[in-house]
């Protein structure tokens, strides 16, 4: 493995003795790179590593640099981000919508904010998605928050950043890879290596979906008789784009009460829902009055799991986002959640020599005494350790 400093790899990093690699699927892997006779200090400093030069096989940014004495020399040990640090640095300000030009797709949306905030990356491996997500709101946060609240959306999507900075965005697996089993009566991993761990066990069956609070496409109509002693009516909801008339005359004037100038008809305590007659005005005028204005809503709902809850017992959760302005985006919103937790699904790591990429699914094919772990799998980590001579590959699989 050869390492070079700086992203021109113009300067090869000398007495590199390990690098162990973590790619992770939708999320960030890291870097860890061991060796001697290191001198300078590359924190924050960004390496390029090469399996077969000029192949570019990973990029990070060194984060940490820890220097001791092993037996009179001096030992670094460097901790890297990798390839998709870039989306933790990059700030997002944009609103997108099913009505513009992006038409709500998520593959649309990603290619055009790479291409924008993070040009250090390319998007050949974003695949065509035809989900549409109906809003988003995106003020001032970073990219790799973008992605989750884009993946909030879609049941069985995901990305990762691959060592070339090609971002991958598909739905279910990207490709084949090769089946764990007995070859030759041997498995080809490491069976001693084997462990199975349980997801969704402390799940969800039924999800709580609330949504953006915003004023509501439609105008409602309130009325109120004025009897010249009251001066406060109490309206149904928080009010929005109002008007304000008395006997079906012309609009009265109106202020919210916190801009208040003495000169008003009447004021609006919005979040109080008050309608109110200021004390300057006297005599307290009679009649009818008309407050015409858009309520504000909020979109609650919940979906779940009959068979779940009547195995398990009622588990709930809820997810908040603003991004959910209508009922058809919190249901999509639900099913992706419930299915990511309604099922419990069976998580498997071991180690092997034999390389696995993330987003791969593999079959397993595992039946001894102890063990029967069979069917389909979807690789979502991998550790690579490099040393001179060998690669050993820890995998992680979760159940399709």
């Amino acid at each position: 493995m050869k390492v070079y400093v700086n992203a021109t790899g113009d300067t090869q990093l000398p007495g590199v003795a390990k690098v162990t690699r973590k790619t992770v699927l939708d999320g960030f892997g890291n870097i860890s790179v061991s060796g001697i006779g290191i001198a300078e200090n590359l924190k924050y400093k960004t390496l390029r590593f090469f399996k077969a030069y000029p192949d570019l096989y990973a990029l990070g940014q060194v984060t940490d640099q820890q220097e001791s004495d092993a037996g009179g020399v001096k030992a670094v040990s460097l901790s890297c981000s990798d390839n998709a640090f870039y989306l933790k640095k990059r700030v997002v300000a944009e609103r997108f919508g099913s009505e513009d030009s992006y038409q709500g797709r998520p593959d649309l949306i990603l290619k055009y904010m790479i291409s924008r905030y993070v040009p250090e990356l390319t998007t050949n491996a974003v695949q065509s998605c035809s989900e549409v997500i109906e809003e988003l709101f995106f003020e001032y946060i970073y990219m790799s928050e973008v992605m989750n609240r884009i993946m909030k959306h879609l049941a069985d999507w995901h990305w990762y950043v691959d060592g070339g900075n090609d971002l991958h965005f598909f739905k279910g697996y990207e490709s084949e890879g090769a089946k764990f089993e007995k070859v030759e009566n041997r498995y080809n991993f490491q069976i001693n290596s084997l462990n199975v761990s349980y997801k969704g066990e402390e799940g969800a069956n039924r999800i709580w979906i609330v949504g953006a609070k915003q004023a509501s496409p439609d105008y409602i109509d309130q009325y109120f008789t004025s009897d010249g002693v009251q001066r406060v009516f109490p309206l149904a909801y928080l009010p929005n784009y109002a008007e304000v008339t008395m006997d079906g005359g012309e609009p009265m004037k109106w202020k919210l009460l916190k801009n208040d100038d003495g000169a008003q008809d009447f004021l609006i305590d919005k979040e109080g829902k008050v309608l109110s007659i200021p004390a300057n005005v006297d005599p307290i005028p009679t009649g009818q009055i008309r407050i015409h204005y858009r309520p504000t809503v909020q979109v609650v709902d919940y979906f779940e799991d009959p068979k779940s809850i009547r195995a398990h017992g009622l588990l709930e959760a809820v997810v908040k986002s603003k991004d959910i302005t209508d009922r058809l985006s919190a249901r999509k919103v639900g099913k992706a959640m419930l299915k990511r937790q309604a099922r419990s699904k069976r998580v498997v790591s071991l180690r092997t020599l034999e390389e696995r990429k993330i987003g791969q699914r593999c079959e397993l094919d595992i039946l001894t005494d102890k063990w029967d772990v069979r069917g389909f799998f979807l690789v979502t980590d991998v550790t690579e350790e490099s040393v001179p001579g060998h690669t050993v590959y820890s995998i992680g699989l979760e159940e399709l």
